[in-house]
């Protein structure tokens, strides 16, 4: 499997959202707020973190143990039912590995940190500010017995998910972070239940184990692909056609490319500043996903991200003699919308 379609199958869906801003003592302006919400951690903890999804009929959860320790040591270990450890993601910033407990093996890569994205956070940023409403509530909350802002991201575009963001008073750590389509049966939520400020963290947990005869050795597969338009076509010799705007206010992002088979499929990534669509190109038709939906998962981010990974519905079509795909977790309405003024 490439590494491309290892992350839109899900597998590094989960991306730490407990980071260290500075404190405010009264309700904050929510720029400001989201922007500190933006900044690199800087303080070391241990939490506990439920990761539940829902999508119609289909809900799954997960816990997960999160260890971090500045500026950019970072441990999730992934959680059975019965508690077990199923897998560990460990980075130092540089290197990632993903240890696969029960496989007894370690998949190792570039961390994406290490990568500088097409698009800049500034820009980035801009583009949220553009499609979304920022406020923050009158009220505080309480989160992991912690009193915390709500900061809530309201979409200009109908059909496009809602967020909510609980920020620690004291501390700046976002503890709470859900993300939800108004009136439809969707939502993602990632809740800490316990949060540990600690400045002992033992270092042999961010330890990375590219000795192990078990490791597949670093370019195995994590590495991020961020490529430009011009580059997708020189790397696979194909003709690109790929817009740089989508309708409802989507921008192109970056591109990659992966095989299946024989067949080479493109990738095309756009965000509003916060949900993301993928348009893929491909010269044969692709079968869909049962019920038309697929796990799909944002890009990473060089900085703390507030993006979610996502069940996210899917739509093809073919144009001359090129079959496309388009895929996002924003509602069927807003993406029959998109897609049709593409084709």
């Amino acid at each position: 499997m490439s590494r491309t379609s290892r992350r839109i199958s899900g597998l590094l869906a989960f991306s730490l959202s407990l980071v260290s801003r500075p404190a405010f003592a009264e309700a904050p302006d929510p720029q400001k707020l989201l922007e500190s919400a933006l900044n690199p951690p800087d303080v070391a903890f241990r939490g506990r973190m439920m990761v539940t999804h829902w999508f119609g009929k289909q809900t799954s959860a997960e816990e997960v143990e999160v260890y971090h320790s500045p500026p950019n040591l970072n441990r999730r270990e992934f959680l059975s039912p019965d508690g077990a450890v199923q897998r560990v993601v460990v980075s130092d910033g540089d290197v990632e590995e993903i240890r696969l407990v029960r496989r007894q093996r370690v998949v190792s890569g570039d961390a994406v940190k290490s990568y500088e994205k097409i698009m800049k956070p500034e820009r980035e940023l801009e583009l949220l500010l553009k499609n979304y409403e920022l406020s923050v509530a009158t009220r505080t909350d309480e989160v992991a017995g912690r009193q915390a802002w709500i900061l809530e991201l309201k979409p200009k575009v109908a059909g496009k998910p809602w967020q909510r963001l609980w920020v620690d008073r004291e501390h700046g750590l976002i503890l709470e972070n859900k993300r939800f389509l108004p009136k439809r049966h969707y939502a993602e939520l990632s809740r800490y239940s316990r949060v540990e400020l600690s400045k002992n963290l033992d270092p042999r947990l961010f330890e990375l184990k590219l000795a192990s005869a078990s490791t597949a050795g670093a370019g195995s597969g994590l590495e991020p692909d961020f490529m430009t338009l011009e580059e997708l076509s020189k790397a696979t010799g194909k003709m690109v056609s790929f817009p740089t705007e989508l309708p409802s206010g989507f921008s192109f992002e970056s591109a990659d490319y992966f095989s299946v088979g024989e067949q080479t499929v493109l990738h095309a990534r756009y965000t509003d500043g916060l949900a993301v669509l993928s348009l893929f190109q491909t010269d044969k038709p692709v079968r869909l996903p049962k019920g038309g939906t697929a796990t799909v998962a944002p890009p990473s981010t060089a900085r703390p991200s507030i993006r979610l990974a996502a069940i996210g519905k899917v739509l093809n079509w073919k144009r001359g003699r090129q079959y496309f795909t388009l895929m996002g977790d924003v509602s069927v309405e807003l993406l029959q919308s998109v897609s049709a003024q593409l084709k």
